[in-house]
């Protein structure tokens, strides 16, 4: 319903406007009156209306001071005046003001309810406009936090970016928190369950420390927690986080695990921060399947965790050399394993290395259902398999196919420069600022020369590469997810959903909502 305050001197009029059409049948909602413009002025303040029709000949503050008045205000009302027929100077003048609309006394029904109509239909569109807003905010804020914390994000874009959506990374005590949501991304019932879950969480934990909360690519809430001077300690941090993911399970009927990252004295360690909290949770659901419990999990993390280079891990996978793999893998094992260690520390330190080779897998492209397949096979075998050189075979043929996935890239053929960009756009396709000009700025090339060199070697322009990898992932994504569509959007790199849609229709040959319901057909 729409809120609207009648104001005149005179007593009749106000009752004649009141009876003169069903207000209730056009959402709106009469919440107060007022005999002249001063009294009229506090309803306004205090009531927040969202229409007011107010007369321009009122004692004490008449309806031009009102309009004037109400201009200043944080949500001024729109509105529509009341006037004689010899008041047209006024009138001109109240338009001036702003006012939406004036109506001559004696007041027509049917012009009132044209005028009423017109005044609701701009309510409307402002309305939609304004929700567009935010929500282009909030997908804005959550691609920059996300942005931040996989690395991918310069120093001047970062700050232009805090200062847009009035956040600040300034704190000598930082971490990562990540919730994660258990449940079916097929259960269509779930479809809003992360962002819900957002909700929750923005509201449960600002209540204690500032909070910045945001949906990462694998479905969890990553969140970026400031504690100055480490005020708060690290148990009342997992308490609180704690608290949160049992509201979440209250209200969504959503079972959640917890973690906290690596403290981080500045914005530059929240990647690191980001990447020990999700292999934490990565871990705990592996220690799950197995059977060992998650404190279990903490306390070997804390004492005995491994030393694994993801970037390291990253370059060998992508080389693709199998002796090297190999070569890796039992290393791994000969430096931290051997045959007095009991099966669950034999299982710790095969699932941190699997947690790695993960997360690497997916910086090298691999798509998320091919992750899951992987991962989903490895874990039967740890559960299965107590044997350390059969663990180590299986760690190996993981690995393994994980670099013929890579080779099917196809990138064979292309110059190491054409090469790197092609990997780059695989990586990084959902960045909505990747463009040829950042690019090139990265290896050091003219833009245009680039292009062409683009061009020459994969017979595609940089752009259409580009949209074609988005859409490809996008299709995935509303076959195999509950996502809206803008989120889907979103998630793939375009932060304008009809421009996603239109590019849709030309990739796939029909709109985006039409694959959705052929999906769920």
């Amino acid at each position: 319903m729409y809120k609207m305050v009648l104001v005149d001197d005179e007593l009749q009029i106000r009752r004649g406007l009141m009876s003169l059409i069903p207000w209730d049948e056009y959402g709106i909602e009469i919440v107060g009156e007022a005999d002249n413009g001063q009294t009229a002025l506090d309803l306004i303040q205090n009531s927040n209306p969202d229409i007011a029709i107010m007369d321009i000949r009122m004692p004490k503050m008449d309806g031009l001071q009102l309009l004037e008045a109400t201009t200043k205000l944080v949500f001024p009302p729109k509105c529509i005046m009341l006037s004689g027929y010899d008041q047209f100077e006024y009138v001109k003048k109240a338009m001036r003001l702003g006012a939406l609309n004036y109506l001559l006394k004696p007041v027509d029904q049917e012009e009132l309810k044209s005028t009423i109509t017109e005044t609701i239909a701009t309510l409307h569109d402002e309305k939609c406009k304004k929700q567009q807003f935010n929500e282009s905010m909030k997908i804005l804020l959550n691609n920059t936090l996300n942005r931040l914390l996989t690395n991918r994000i310069e120093v001047h874009e970062l700050r232009e970016k805090c200062q847009l959506l009035d956040i600040s990374l300034r704190c000598n005590n930082m971490s990562v928190g990540i919730i994660r949501p258990l449940f079916d991304n097929s259960d269509l019932s779930l479809r809003y369950i992360i962002f819900d879950a957002l909700d929750i969480c923005h509201k449960s934990l600002n209540a204690h420390f500032t909070a910045y909360p945001a949906a990462d690519e694998f479905d969890n809430i990553a969140i970026i927690i400031k504690n100055p001077n480490g005020e708060i300690s690290e148990k009342q941090i997992l308490d609180i986080m704690a608290d949160c993911a049992s509201q979440i399970q209250n209200k969504l009927h959503i079972n959640c695990l917890y973690t906290l990252g690596a403290a981080a004295r500045s914005y530059k360690e929240l990647p690191n921060s980001y990447q020990t909290a999700l292999r934490t949770i990565e871990a705990s659901l592996m220690w799950g399947e197995i059977g060992i419990q998650p404190d279990e999990l903490v306390f070997l993390q804390k004492k005995y965790t491994p030393e694994i280079n993801i970037d390291s891990l990253v370059e060998l996978l992508q080389q693709g050399n199998e002796a090297e793999v190999r070569q890796y893998v039992h290393e791994f094992f000969h430096n931290n394993i051997h045959y007095g260690l009991s099966p669950m520390m034999v299982k710790f330190y095969v699932i941190e290395l699997i947690t790695y080779a993960l997360q690497a897998a997916n910086q090298c492209c691999i798509a998320e259902t091919e992750l899951i397949q992987l991962k989903t096979q490895i874990y039967e075998k740890i559960k299965s398999n107590n044997y350390i050189k059969e663990l180590e075979q299986s760690v190996f043929d993981m690995l393994w196919g994980i670099c013929q996935q890579i080779h099917c890239l196809n990138i064979e053929g292309y110059s190491q420069r054409i090469q790197y960009v092609v990997q780059y756009i695989h990586r990084h396709y959902n960045d909505p600022d990747l463009s040829l000009k950042t690019l090139a700025h990265k290896i050091d090339v003219n833009s245009a020369y680039l292009g062409r060199q683009f061009k020459l070697e994969t017979g595609a322009f940089f752009f259409d590469y580009l949209n074609r990898i988005r859409i490809q992932r996008a299709k995935h994504l509303l076959a195999s997810t509950p996502l809206r569509i803008a989120e889907v959007a979103e998630r793939v790199g375009f932060l304008n959903v009809a421009y996603f849609s239109t590019l849709y229709k030309k990739f796939i040959g029909e709109c985006p909502v039409q694959s959705r319901s052929t999906t769920e057909k």
